[in-house]
């Protein structure tokens, strides 16, 4: 049997179709997937047999919908014997609409957008979670007739497929480094949406009590990607020293799904890296949420190995605010980030690490 996934973006998003899809493979002898996303996401996928990505880049291209009308026929083009949209947006829908019309079955998840929206400013003591990402992806499966685990309890297991020749290039580093007997730390302090984060204030205030604390028994390991983050991660190394090692300098994505099986614990926000930790074999997950909130779906796949750090809605009852964080602060004064402590977390990462 094989089947088409779609699923573009955000990549915590697609980060989560892994464990579904482990599971499904597991159950499935015959099954062989196919996943349409983002090209930088094809590292989740690695070390999975009879999975193949099929790249996009909508930087380049599938921009307008003749593109996406030829870039629908060339996937007409392979039997398919299912299509399973995961993601639900115009794209999506429109490449599997164009599909439907070449006679294939077609199966879309529940992205509950409704449901989200009444959650904005509502959640009190009684309040009943959406379901997660993940469990609303294997429905979707179920309705395609493709057996796979369907409760967290058991898709929680599935983390990212390991690889030696990986696994041998970060142990080198650590051995070249002179790293393997310190504390490991990784902190992420960005998001997509900066309302999501701490703040640069904040974040180095953070790794201060750190860097004090530990002195030279521990190394932080700063998370984040493009050029405005790493200007500001060489700020924060310029000031605290080498203890502070630049992820992004030194491992590539696939060794950074590596890298995270061998810290001590991880401190972020809601954001692509707290989805990737869960997936690992990391041992603790200190994760700090504002304006959104784990009930709209993407909270933590494993709750033993995470803490998560929020101001309670009783308290602010505005929380959370906004689906995915990104929109503007009605206070204007950030409360939701503002009010968490950075003693709360130094506290938090000690209890891990102690």
């Amino acid at each position: 049997m094989k089947v088409l996934m779609i699923r573009f973006s955000a990549m915590g998003d697609v980060a989560l179709l892994n464990p579904v899809i482990r599971s499904a493979l597991l159950y499935n002898d015959e099954l062989e997937i196919h996943v349409v996303t983002k090209k930088n996401n094809s590292p989740f996928f690695n070390n999975l047999d009879k999975v193949k990505v099929l790249p996009v880049d909508f930087k380049k291209g599938f921009t307008g919908f003749l593109e996406l009308i030829q870039f629908s026929f060339s996937l007409a083009q392979v039997q398919y014997d299912l299509v399973v949209d995961l993601h639900d947006n115009l794209r999506s829908r429109i490449i599997c609409g164009l599909l439907k019309l070449c006679g294939y079955k077609t199966v879309r998840f529940q992205k509950v957008r409704k449901q989200k929206l009444q959650l904005l400013g509502n959640i009190g003591p009684q309040t009943t979670p959406i379901k997660h990402t993940v469990e609303r992806y294997t429905e979707a499966m179920l309705e395609a007739g493709i057996q796979v685990d369907s409760t967290l309890e058991k898709l929680k297991e599935f983390h990212f497929v390991r690889n030696e020749i990986t696994k041998k290039k970060v142990l080198n580093y650590f051995n070249t480094h002179d790293a393997d007997h310190d504390v490991k730390i990784g902190f992420a302090p960005f998001a997509q949406h900066a309302l999501k984060t701490l703040g640069n204030v904040k974040s180095e205030e953070l790794i201060g009590l750190l860097t004090v604390h530990f002195k030279d028994k521990a190394k932080v390991f700063l998370f984040g990607a493009g050029k405005t983050e790493l200007a500001q991660m060489h700020q924060w190394k310029l000031k605290f020293g080498e203890r502070l090692i630049l992820v992004q300098e030194h491992f590539t994505l696939e060794e950074q799904l590596e890298l995270f099986n061998h810290l001590d614990v991880m401190v972020c926000m809601d954001s692509v890296n707290f989805h990737l930790a869960n997936l690992s074999d990391i041992k603790s997950i200190i994760s700090v949420w504002g304006p959104t909130h784990p009930f709209l779906g993407f909270g933590p796949l494993d709750e033993a190995r995470n803490k998560v750090l929020q101001i309670s809605t009783t308290e602010l009852t505005c929380r959370p605010c906004s689906v995915f964080g990104n929109t503007p602060c009605h206070r204007k004064d950030h409360a939701c980030m503002q009010n968490i402590s950075m003693n709360s977390i130094f506290q938090e990462i000690l209890k891990t690490v102690s």
